[in-house]
């Protein structure tokens, strides 16, 4: 079946936008050609889409790795932009979340520095800002109609078919990429007395993020990916906090 993610146009003869049809990610232009993204979207867990025109190229970046780039350009839609559906169906099966829509080609880097976080203010460019932060998470949010835009510009949009109450068809809780994943060199099964080498990755915490290392609640004080501890303990808890340099209102001045 086709689930539409994204559309700008009609659901007939014009328009572009990002569908899933039979398990697989495409973009769809000039209302009916499908063209197919070979990296599979992945199941299950939170992924961020980007669909850039630069006017001769569709481009695509996954969690800003750029998956698809081919020229065709877009013809101009008539008709309305919809998420998650369209007005004859297809609507799609999964939660989405941080919608943007921008007038201006937006680079690879523009893409990764802000993907991880929310924009809360006008930006040049940005023509609709979506958060879908308004109502309750599961909660009764019956009385709310609209989806807030906060980019400035008020291109708030209508909401439709939605039970607007319980964990779905409704705003949901909050959820972000980990800002930061450790790994641990050498053996899976650590005995107490063991050295061990920590290391961690930031997901989402900009070119340059600090790393602070605690042991059992206090600091060790390295600023660093990378931590060593000669002598683990039974029930030692180790944890790493990223503080992030994104300046997401920022992100692409």
């Amino acid at each position: 079946n086709t689930q539409s993610i994204f559309y700008n146009g009609n659901s007939s003869s014009s328009g572009y936008g990002l569908y899933m049809s039979s398990g697989q990610l495409n973009i769809l232009y000039g209302g009916i050609v499908l063209v197919a993204i070979p990296t599979l979207l992945p199941t299950n867990q939170w992924t961020h889409l980007s669909l850039v025109n630069d006017g001769a190229n569709w481009i695509v970046y996954m969690n800003g790795v750029l998956v698809y780039s081919a020229a065709d350009s877009p013809n101009s839609p008539a008709g309305s932009t919809t998420i998650g559906g369209q007005a004859g169906g297809e609507s799609f099966n999964g939660s989405i979340d941080e919608v943007r829509i921008w007038n201006i080609v937006r680079t690879q880097a523009q893409i990764q520095d802000s993907m991880n976080c929310s924009l809360s203010n006008a930006l040049p460019g940005l023509v609709a800002n979506y958060n879908f932060n308004q109502g309750t998470a599961n909660g009764n949010n019956a009385g709310i109609t609209t989806l807030t835009d906060t980019s400035g510009n008020n291109n708030d949009a209508t909401l439709y078919n939605f039970a607007l109450t319980g964990t779905s068809s409704n705003f949901v809780d909050n959820i972000t990429n980990p800002a930061v994943t450790v790994t641990i060199t050498g053996a899976t099964t650590i005995c107490a007395g063991a050295s061990v080498v920590f290391t961690a990755t930031a997901m989402n915490g900009g070119s340059s993020p600090s790393y602070q290392w605690v042991k059992n609640q206090t600091n060790v004080g390295i600023n660093s990916n990378t931590y060593f501890d000669s002598f683990l303990a039974l029930n030692d808890t180790i944890k790493c906090i990223v503080t992030s340099n994104i300046a997401c209102a920022a992100a692409s001045s």
